[in-house]
């Protein structure tokens, strides 16, 4: 599915009008009766209920006005509130209005400061608001009397179901534009929109619900568009097979340069979830020192060590004899727990400079690359950066607030610079390839937010790339089933205390559930 910026939805909707030929008000009628068939089921509201509705000037305000007359038709007591002047409606919402006028109930109106003091006293005998108060098209922070009304709406504590975002978040990047509204259910139209996906606007949506309200299928799938959520059967298409006449040298063979003397648990974690991935052989390399230890954690996994300094860091001298190695593999891993001294950070980029296998770049593999200037690869080998917003701020030279305020930007900056697939990390996984295509990825839950997460997504995105799976779509589907795994693992521990090793041992039924289609049904939810 596809995700578009406000004026990308605005295009489609315009084409459809214009070149398609179905009016806006066909539209508007379509999209309030796909909100109220879904406001209805979700809400249980009774024939008691009463529901205010929340309407601004726009084209949102005109699908509130539409909703507003369907659900009291329905039988249901609705408080439609019009915020702005009857003056400023336009076409459909002009249309909307007038109807509602005739067949009641009669939109309250609210233009100046005193009309606000109806709110408290209509608020306090409804269940629901309906917001549909400002749209996609909100760009410029809500300030006066919209801005006060929203603050009555949220202190009122009354749930709220949002028309198409909920008032207040950029469609585009997902800030709040001075306050939003604290949405519980959203319906879209179309397309979902980057704010339902980004933060932190991506708080306030609820569940978040896509009506088809008639838009011509091909522009909802328009190549052009390079936003998409990642879902299941696109995951389920990209996941390999096991041939009946498979053999461990089939199923991909992955090097691992992983860990330190303080961070062998980095090591392990990216081993085993390769491993648990189905990669068919593994060699972990790390420093001589731990060489020993690791034997008894992983017995299934081959250990190499490498030369290292007092201590147990891999230093400069291992650049040649791992390279050796590396480059008769399928695919490489290298970062997680090197550390940052500044020999194994020279090792990290000879490593990175003459591999010539597809690599995944993670944790101190991004650290040695910070702050370079003459940093030399082969762009013809494909490689995947992993870096969480901190790492990515340090690979742009800007502040972390810069990378916060725009993920989207900062992603599609770092697979520009680095000519590398970039995961940039966090709540809704985005994947960017450097010609620009974007997936968000929908799995996953606050309980991931732990120590080495990160490590089991590094195993589970280079074990899809030893097994010849393209770089781009072993990142989006590597990020999903580690987001799955994670939901699987949470939904029988809880998300307070899930570990790493929890994830691990999950990720076998998480592609099981992929290649069954049944993911879906269990486990899938657009939070």
């Amino acid at each position: 599915m596809k995700i578009v910026t406000g004026s990308q939805m605005a295009d489609i909707d315009k084409h459809t009008i214009e070149e398609i030929g179905i009016p806006g008000s066909v539209l508007m009628e379509n999209a309030a009766r796909a909100f109220c068939r879904t406001f209805v089921e979700h809400s249980s509201l009774t024939p008691d209920s009463e529901v205010m509705i929340l309407c601004g000037s726009g084209n949102n305000g005109g699908d509130g006005l539409c909703i507003a007359r369907i659900l009291a038709g329905w039988g249901y007591k609705v408080h439609p509130l019009l915020v702005g002047r009857v003056q400023s409606l336009k076409s459909d919402a002009l249309l909307n209005f007038n109807i509602l006028k005739k067949t009641g109930p009669e939109p309250i109106i609210i233009q100046e400061e005193p009309d606000l003091n109806i709110i408290p006293s209509v608020l306090s005998g409804c269940e629901w608001v309906v917001d549909a108060l400002f749209g996609t098209g909100l760009t410029r922070p809500i300030v006066g009397i919209g801005a006060k009304v929203l603050k009555l709406i949220n202190e009122g504590k009354t749930r709220v179901a949002a028309v198409d975002i909920p008032s207040g978040i950029n469609s585009d990047n997902g800030q709040i534009l001075g306050d939003a509204a604290e949405a519980e259910l959203t319906v879209t139209f179309g397309l979902p929109k980057w704010g339902h996906f980004l933060f932190p606007g991506a708080g306030y949506r609820g569940k978040l619900v896509v009506a088809d309200i008639g838009f011509p299928v091909s522009m909802l799938g328009d190549e052009s568009i390079k936003g998409n959520l990642t879902e299941l059967d696109f995951v389920n298409r990209i996941l390999p097979r096991r041939q009946l006449n498979a053999h461990k040298g089939s199923c991909g063979n992955l090097a691992v340069i992983a860990g330190c003397r303080h961070y062998l648990g980095a090591a392990v974690l990216t081993g085993k979830s390769a491993l648990k991935m189905g990669t068919g052989y593994i060699t972990l390399f790390l420093p001589n020192f731990l060489e020993p230890v690791v034997k008894g954690l992983v017995p299934e996994i081959v250990s190499n060590g490498l030369p290292d300094m007092e201590g147990g860091f891999i230093t400069t001298q291992a650049s040649s004899i791992a390279l050796r190695h590396v480059n008769t593999k399928d695919a490489l891993a290298i970062g997680p727990g090197l550390s940052i001294v500044p020999t194994t950070r020279d090792f990290i980029i000879d490593v990175l400079e003459d591999v010539t296998v597809p690599s995944v770049v993670d944790a101190d593999g991004l650290n040695a690359l910070s702050g370079l200037d003459n940093f030399r690869r082969n762009t013809e080998i494909p490689w995947v950066m992993t870096p969480h917003p901190g790492e990515a701020a340090r690979l742009l030279n800007v502040p972390n607030e810069k990378v916060l305020d725009d993920v989207r930007g900062a992603a599609e900056a770092l697979a520009e610079k680095f000519k590398a697939v970039i995961v940039l990390k966090g709540a809704h996984t985005l994947i960017v390839n450097p010609d620009g295509k974007t997936f968000v990825n929908p799995t996953g839950n606050p309980g991931m937010a732990v120590m080495g997460m990160g490590d089991t997504l590094t195993g589970i995105i280079a074990s899809l790339l030893a097994r010849k799976i393209p770089a781009f779509e072993a990142a989006v589907a590597g990020t999903y089933i580690h987001g799955l795994a994670g939901d699987i693992a949470c939904s029988e521990k809880g998300e307070d205390g899930l570990t790493p090793t929890d994830l691990t041992e999950k990720i076998p039924e998480a592609v099981k559930l992929v290649k069954s289609g049944s993911a879906r049904e269990k486990f899938f939810t657009c939070r």
